[in-house]
This record gives structure tokens, C-alpha cells and sequence, in this order.
């Protein structure tokens, strides 16, 4: 009867062996790759103890093509940044989002964009970067009777675009790269589009005459690819990718002004 428990005892101990040895390379590739800075933070620089409360696919998003720790990935293969992900924190990487685009499409038909006096078109509502709506219905006195209209959830746990409003529209963007189109009235989703790379910045409306619905929505990536989309069909418009700097990359908001668009271009070096 030894012998049996004796080889039970060793099938066991090989998972343990094996997470062991992943877990020892993982630890090889941070002290090697990512302690320098991770382990000295700054104010730009994540901690370790920060880092442990992303998300492993999180993690992963950030040695992809373009992504912000791509140049310290080279050379990685994809287990390699799979261990990486799980020794840094402590989760299973689920591969993809758990939250379906189309359970939210709209069921009754697109509205017209009409821009009115409730848009807050980009990062600061217009142009001059004012910040401030002079909506006389806002008051102090009525937001404590404020009440939740409708939500909406986004299939990622990091956003830094503020929403834009346009008409019965509201555009938004994600860190996962997917962007949205909203009813203003009920939150379901006219259309999506997958970027494939974290859109950070707020998305921009205003007049294309290529565009069926009159109004293009714009936005960026950290390809540091622009894209123009008809504002209520989705249809793309066109794509360009503004800097060919291996690390080029849109974070911020484009504005549009006098006929043109201003797209803010950052790098890591």
C-alpha cells in the first residue's frame, strides 16, 4: 500500500513544482525588467504594491504592441507575460472581458444629432477648455434632488475620457480600446467600435460633410492612430496614424477648431 500513496504523493507535488518554477521566472523577469523603477516610485511610476491591485490582464494590456511596457517586453514570449501578470497580482489572467457590447444595443431607432444647449463636446465642452455649463437648471438648491437616470457599465475597470454629449448622444471611451455611442435618454448602445488599444482620451463631435449623418465623432489611441466615425451610423470614415515613433501615443483629448482637428501626441522617451 506504500507504494501507491508513495506515487500519489508525487503526481501532487508536480502542479506545486511547476507553479513554483513559474512563479521563480516570473520573479527573474521583474528584478530583471521592472524593479529599477517599480521598486523606486515616482510619481509617474507605479509601485509594486500599486501594481498588485491592477488587474492581470491589466498587466498583460501593457507589454501588447504599443502598450506602455512594450519596449521593456522585448524578447518576452506570451507565458512569459502571462507569469509576470499572475506573480505581480496574484490573480488568473480571464483572457477577455466578461461584459458583452451588443447586450446593450438600442432597440428603437437612432435620433438625428442635433447638437443643442446640453453638449459637453470633449475633454474641457468646447474649444476654449471652459469646464463650465450654464445650465440654469443646475442649481444648489436642486442637486440633492438629483436621481439616477440609467447606468451604464463599462466592460473595463480604468477610464480617463470624460463622456461627451451631443444632441441625444453620448460617446465614451475605454481603456480596453472599445468605444461607445449611447442614448442620452436610456444608455443602451447605438454602436461600438474596438480599437484593439486603450482609447484614454475624451471623444470629439462636430460637422463632416463625408459624413451621411452630417457629424463625425473623432478620437484616438495609443497607436497613436486618429479615427473619424459617422456620429450616428458608426461607419468609419477614416484612420490615420499620426506619428511613426515606435512609442507614439495619443492620451489626450483631440479638439476641433476652425475647420481643423488638434490631436496632442506624447511619447514614452
Amino acid at each position: 500500500m506504500r507504494l501507491p500513496v508513495f506515487a500519489i504523493t508525487i503526481v501532487l507535488a508536480i502542479p506545486c513544482l511547476v507553479q513554483a518554477a513559474e512563479q521563480g521566472n516570473a520573479q527573474a523577469i521583474y528584478i530583471e525588467r521592472c524593479a529599477i523603477c517599480h521598486d523606486n516610485p515616482t510619481e509617474r511610476i507605479p509601485s509594486r504594491d500599486i501594481l498588485a491591485t491592477r488587474g492581470p490582464d491589466d498587466v498583460m494590456r501593457a507589454f501588447a504592441p504599443y502598450g506602455i511596457m512594450q519596449p521593456h517586453g522585448v524578447g518576452l514570449i506570451p507565458s512569459d507575460i502571462v507569469d509576470l501578470a499572475v506573480f505581480l497580482t496574484g490573480e488568473q489572467p480571464t483572457g477577455a472581458t466578461t461584459t458583452n457590447p451588443e447586450a446593450n444595443m438600442c432597440r428603437a431607432p437612432a435620433m438625428a444629432m442635433k447638437p443643442d444647449s446640453r453638449a459637453w463636446n470633449g475633454w474641457g465642452k468646447d474649444a476654449s477648455n471652459a469646464r463650465f455649463h450654464p445650465n440654469p437648471d443646475l442649481t444648489v438648491t436642486s442637486v440633492p434632488r438629483l436621481k439616477i437616470k440609467w447606468a451604464f457599465t463599462y466592460p473595463t475597470d480604468q477610464v480617463a475620457g470624460v463622456p461627451t454629449v451631443g444632441g441625444d448622444w453620448v460617446f465614451v471611451s475605454t481603456f480596453i480600446g472599445r468605444v461607445f455611442a449611447l442614448d442620452v435618454e436610456t444608455g443602451c448602445t447605438h454602436w461600438s467600435f474596438d480599437a484593439g488599444s486603450p482609447v484614454k482620451g475624451a471623444m470629439v463631435v462636430g460637422p463632416n460633410a463625408n459624413a451621411e449623418s452630417g457629424y463625425a465623432v473623432y478620437f484616438g489611441d495609443e497607436k497613436a492612430i486618429v479615427y473619424a466615425f459617422d456620429a450616428t451610423s458608426g461607419s468609419e470614415l477614416w484612420r490615420i496614424r499620426v506619428d511613426d515613433h515606435p512609442v507614439a501615443r495619443i492620451t489626450g483629448s483631440p479638439t476641433l477648431a476652425g475647420g481643423r482637428l488638434f490631436v496632442p501626441v506624447s511619447s514614452l522617451m
